[in-house]
């Protein structure tokens, strides 16, 4: 039998991803996971956002834009991490842990990519992710 098979004949999920992008229609999903982990005693939910990366430029870059570039995406993985964390505190349940993940990448490859990495259960998405 799978690794994963045993999970769910154990009658309970193991790991949840909620990406979020910030927007609170994003967030629609939120009770779904108080749900969740109340009915299947979950023990990882992974709050995860993607970032866009920082446009390039098409020339030669100077240190001074390459820096500018690293600083920008920083403060943008910055603002995201502290995002996650009030959501994480909003959520809070005895028994289960939550982790929080801020990628640079493509919306969807970036967040199939971290799930199958991370050997996700479920993943419970918001009505507008990915809709931009």
């Amino acid at each position: 039998m799978p690794n994963n098979a045993r999970k769910y004949c154990a009658g309970y999920l193991i790991s949840v991803m909620i990406p979020l992008d910030g927007l609170e229609l994003a967030e629609c999903v939120l009770p779904h996971v108080e749900a969740f982990i109340e009915r299947f005693k979950v023990s990882d939910v992974m709050l995860v956002r993607v970032e866009p990366p920082e446009p390039t430029y098409q020339g030669f870059p100077t240190p001074a834009y390459s820096e500018m570039l690293v600083e920008r995406e920083a403060a943008k993985k910055s603002l995201a991490h502290e995002y996650l964390n009030q959501v994480v505190e909003r959520l809070k349940d005895d028994g289960t842990l939550f982790h929080v993940e801020v990628i640079v990448g493509k919306e969807a490859e970036s967040l199939i990519d971290y799930a199958e990495a991370s050997d996700i259960d479920l993943i419970l998405i918001g009505e507008n992710m990915g809709s931009h």
